[in-house]
Parts: C-alpha cells; structure tokens; sequence
C-alpha cells in the first residue's frame, strides 16, 4: 500500500475501456489541540487522537507529481462537498484527500479514514459501533448512509448502463511522465 506500490499496481493491471471508475474521497478535520482537550477524560481516546494527529501530518506531506490535477468535473464536486478546493496538505488521517481522486467522484465528505467503513462512534443503538481513528470529524449516521448511498446508486447506475463509461481519472488532461 506505498505509492510506489500503488504504481506498480497501475501499471500492470488492464485499464479496459468499458470500465467506469469512481471514487469516494475524505478529508478529516485537521488534528487541533481543541480536539484533543474535548478527550481529557479519556486517557486511551487522547492517545489515540495523537496517533491520528501524526498519521495526518505524515499523509499531508504526499509529493507533488504524485498528485495529478483533477479533471473539472472533479474540483466541483470536491468544491461543493468541502467548501473550497483541497489543499494538499489534507487528509482522512491515512490518506492524502487529492490522491484518493479516481475517476468520477462518487461522493465527497468531512471524514477519516475508519469512518466511511463504519468506525465512526454510531449514536444509534441498535447499530452500536465504536470510533477508533477520534477525530471529531462530524461524521455520523446520516453522513454513513448519504456516502453509501451514492456508491450504490453508482454501482446500480453502471449495471444499468448500455454506453461506454462517463468519467475517466484525468480525461483530457496528459499524464505525467
């Protein structure tokens, strides 16, 4: 899971034309020692909060080239979701924001990376989970089915389609060397 890795990956796998790719993108709300005050009765949270506060920090440092622009299609939708365009020291806390752009953006939101699996502290009691990655990112119930409920309606959406796919990671703009 390193970026060489991830490249090595790319290359070598088929990038067939009938395929559609989309993307979920996150940026958690960045570590602040607020947040980590809203812990103070909790040892193991405050522990935790600063492993998420490091994980953020080494994430943001993503290199430059290995960053491409994202296509107009996706700077709206990522413009909408955050307010403003990513900057490129953001991240869920494991992964940097603008690197997790892949295609069309299924859906942009305020999270960390254990949050959109489920792993966000549920207020509901009938489907208890429990928040490992605390950050205070916002992320809740209503925020869960909205992110999975655009995946599926992309998934449907595909398996309905009968023409060649939408959105391409970086359609009409060259790829770095």
């Amino acid at each position: 899971l390193t970026p060489a890795g991830c490249d090595l990956l790319n290359a070598s796998t088929a990038d067939p034309s009938s395929l559609r790719y989309g993307s979920v993108v996150c940026a958690a709300r960045p570590p602040s020692l607020r947040n980590l005050l809203a812990f103070k009765h909790d040892p193991y949270t405050q522990a935790m909060h600063g492993l998420f506060a490091a994980l953020y920090r080494i994430a943001g440092f993503a290199r430059q080239e290995r960053v491409p622009d994202p296509v107009l299609e996706q700077r709206v939708v990522l413009e909408r979701a955050f307010g403003m365009f990513p900057e490129r020291s953001w991240s869920d806390g494991i992964v940097p924001t603008l690197s997790q752009i892949w295609g069309e953006v299924i859906h942009a939101t305020r999270a960390d990376h254990l949050d959109v699996v489920g792993h966000y502290g549920s207020a509901n009691p009938l489907t208890p989970t429990t928040d490992w990655l605390p950050t205070r990112s916002g992320f809740n119930d209503a925020a869960f089915e909205a992110l999975w409920g655009a995946v599926a309606r992309f998934i449907t959406e595909e398996a309905r389609a009968e023409s060649a796919p939408r959105h391409r990671r970086n359609v009409g703009v060259e790829e770095r060397p």
